[in-house]
């Protein structure tokens, strides 16, 4: 068996770095454990969001994470709009959120997959998954959500390294998110990822995570002329990346991969995040602006679910928005923008181009 490819700021052309991607939307077999696509089996997903409260315009960041039975992932912060301050957690005390083992149940007839608690739980928690949609019950029920895809997701599909079984097929749908939130009315923008790795694997432990991710903006863009945009722009070590954007003219969206890039990266070392990135992709100019930083703390159960750990992750959560052609020109409501980053292979240095 091969080491661990993990790498820290420099890269291995022997792990390669070619990726499948495409733009899809998916079918309900395939958010969850019941396809196996390149012979991989479903792992881990993610639902998130930024969301805000209609009435007052306070703004909060939330991930859960969930697998085939358990959910012992969830981080929630109020925002705010200091970069070099954490947001506030919310939540954070064990018992405040559902942490234990869960089932997931997909139903044809219904067209639902269902993920629940395994065991009678004092605080309420659910996910009902269909094709484009889903609903989250979370927070002891404080929190009621549903998304609504604004697109077709992409997939990619990222083979690997000679002898080490490291393969991943990753998804992403980008979701508007309405409903509740501490008895308040919220709306706001958000998706669901997933992915699928080798049996006995984890997709920590993939060329994907291990190997290549550097910047991973997630962002949506909103008009008043009832028009939006979005998209996600990865990159990575050697020539991974991924820039995959919608637009939604007010009647159909239309969805593209751009394969003709360059960018520039800027980072803050001293405080350890991305500050900005110029894009140009097929010769078209995007900004993404950092606004926030999240903390690096995370909450996660312990093996027996009865007490929460604080551990540091490798990796950060910023917000932003994204500068493009079209809000340049149109009146923005609202510009949403999630990146994760390592920062570590983002730069050893201030600065990173392949200008």
């Amino acid at each position: 068996m091969a080491d661990s490819i993990f790498t820290k700021g420099t890269f291995d052309p022997s792990i390669g770095s070619e990726a499948i991607s495409f733009c899809r939307t998916f079918p309900l077999n395939e958010y969850g454990r019941e396809y196996f696509p390149h012979g991989l089996q479903y792992n881990v997903s993610w639902i998130w969001g930024h969301f805000y409260e209609v009435e007052t315009g306070v703004t909060y960041v939330f991930t859960r994470e969930f697998k085939t039975a358990n959910s012992n992932f969830f981080i929630l912060c109020k925002r705010n709009d200091d970069p070099d301050q954490d947001d506030e957690h919310l939540y954070g005390d064990f018992g405040e959120t559902f942490m234990g083992y869960t089932t997931m149940d997909q139903d044809n007839a219904k067209g639902t997959i269902e993920v629940r608690p395994m065991y009678p739980s004092s605080t309420p928690f659910e996910v009902t998954l269909k094709e484009q949609y889903l609903h989250i019950v979370d927070c002891a029920g404080d929190m009621d959500l549903e998304f609504n895809a604004l697109a077709p997701g992409y997939s990619m599909y990222i083979p690997g390294w000679v002898g080490q079984k490291n393969d991943i097929m990753y998804c992403e749908e980008i979701s508007k998110i309405t409903g509740t939130f501490q008895g308040k009315k919220v709306e706001g923008w958000g998706g669901v990822d997933w992915c699928y790795c080798p049996p006995g694997n984890d997709y920590r432990l993939s060329k994907l995570i291990g190997g290549l991710e550097k910047s991973w903006p997630a962002w949506a863009n909103f008009y008043k002329d009832e028009t939006a945009e979005g998209g996600v722009f990865l990159t990575g070590m050697g020539d991974w990346h991924l820039f995959y954007h919608w637009k939604f003219d007010g009647k159909k969206t239309e969805t593209k991969i751009y394969r003709k890039y360059r960018y520039k990266i800027e980072c803050n070392m001293e405080k350890g995040y991305i500050k900005h990135i110029d894009f140009e992709l097929d010769g078209i100019p995007f900004e993404y602006v950092t606004e926030a930083v999240g903390t690096r703390a995370t909450g996660i159960a312990n093996d027996n679910f009865d007490s929460v750990e604080t551990v540091e992750d490798d990796t950060d959560w910023i917000m932003g928005h994204m500068n493009t052609p079209d809000s340049a020109k149109k009146e923005v409501i609202r510009q949403y923008c999630t990146n994760e980053n390592f920062l570590d292979r983002c730069n050893n240095f201030p600065e990173q181009s392949n200008y």
